[in-house]
């Protein structure tokens, strides 16, 4: 196992973000700890490096990982030796392997820094003992997926791929994604494909196929309700309501949810610039109240009367925070910090797509 001098668990986490992998982590430890009674597996005891090209993210990342190593640099000025760890992760951009960002795979110049990676774990004298990647749906049927998997099998890693939702965790947010472990059996430079036998294609692996998923909630218990947390300068309906000109235009395309509803679409970066498949939006009403009004808006006569309709629906974005907890993020999330940013830091790299 890779040890600093000071005996703590190396990891080196790529794409950082705001940090989902590494409370993921926290989670996973915490599991550990309460299972077998031990501390040996201790936040203090590991030594996180966390790596992301966004400022933004790297501002949120280190508020709620004060005093970790975390670096606001490219992927690629990493050194050799950075990668000598006993976990890597990484979430590289996702926008060549989506409908939205035109599928340009491994041409697209998005994925130039995840080939780079590739390419130095491919001639690197020593590897990382276990990784963990994720990344949207499709990339499991791109050259880039191709050519990862062509890498982990030469340095001799037992690989186990899964396509995992948010909503069979009973999270309220559909948000199909691609997930690899790789776990390194073989140490060395190089090691034979075929030790592995003939890979085998992913299979669409969810917790729902196996029945284990769990029940869904409903969104009100991830809503912020009036001020958030006290603040007396933030109010939601005021600060994140779609605009009334915004929702004569869009009305019959947005995904609208209630307090009731047990899903929400995929929030993207383009959420709160753009309606038409960015993310749903929230109505305090009941759904059946919401239906009433549609009803009233469509049969009205007057610009007058269709504003006052969808004045009274009272339409708004999810707030970044409600979007991390719906994905997620554990109740202990360093909230205000988010509150200070922009959708766009929430979803560094608009890789939640």
């Amino acid at each position: 196992m890779m040890r600093t001098a000071d005996q703590r668990i190396r990891i080196l986490e790529l794409y950082a973000g705001i940090g989902g992998m590494r409370f993921g982590l926290e989670g996973y430890v915490s599991r550990i700890q309460q299972d077998d009674g031990s501390t040996r597996r201790s936040p203090a005891a590991i030594s996180v490096t966390a790596v992301d090209i966004s400022p933004h993210a790297k501002e949120v990342y280190d508020y709620n990982f004060p005093g970790e190593h975390s670096k606001n640099v490219d992927v690629r000025a990493l050194r050799d030796e950075e990668f000598d760890v006993w976990l890597l992760t990484m979430s590289p951009p996702c926008q060549p392997f989506t409908r939205n960002g035109n599928g340009r795979d491994v041409l697209d110049f998005r994925c130039e820094s995840f080939l780079h990676i590739l390419e130095r774990l491919e001639r690197l004298d020593r590897v990382p003992q276990h990784i963990v990647m994720e990344n949207v749906q499709g990339f499991e049927t791109s050259d880039a997926h191709s050519r990862f998997i062509a890498v982990m099998r030469k340095r001799g890693y037992m690989l186990t791929e899964y396509l995992l939702n948010p909503v069979d965790f009973g999270y309220p947010n559909s948000r199909l994604r691609y997930y690899l472990t790789g776990k390194l059996v073989i140490p060395g430079h190089a090691a034979a494909p075929e030790y592995f036998g003939p890979y085998q294609p992913l299979m669409e692996r969810t917790l729902r196929s196996t029945g284990n998923s769990s029940p869904r909630k409903t969104l009100q218990e991830y809503l912020l309700d009036g001020q958030p947390w006290g603040n007396p300068e933030v109010n939601l309906q005021a600060s994140f309501a779609v605009p009334i000109e915004t929702c004569e235009k869009y009305l019959m395309v947005m995904d609208v949810k209630h307090p009731e509803s047990d899903t929400t679409n995929c929030f993207t970066s383009n959420y709160g610039r753009y309606l038409k498949g960015a993310g749903s939006v929230f109505c305090p009403l009941s759904e059946q109240e919401f239906e009433v009004l549609c009803r009233k808006y469509v049969a009205a006569d007057t610009t007058e009367e269709r504003r006052t309709c969808v004045a009274a629906m009272k339409l708004r974005y999810f707030t970044p925070v409600e979007v991390a907890l719906l994905m997620g993020f554990p109740n202990s999330f360093r909230k205000t910090a988010v509150f200070r940013l922009s959708y766009a830091a929430t979803c560094p790299y608009e890789r939640m797509c």
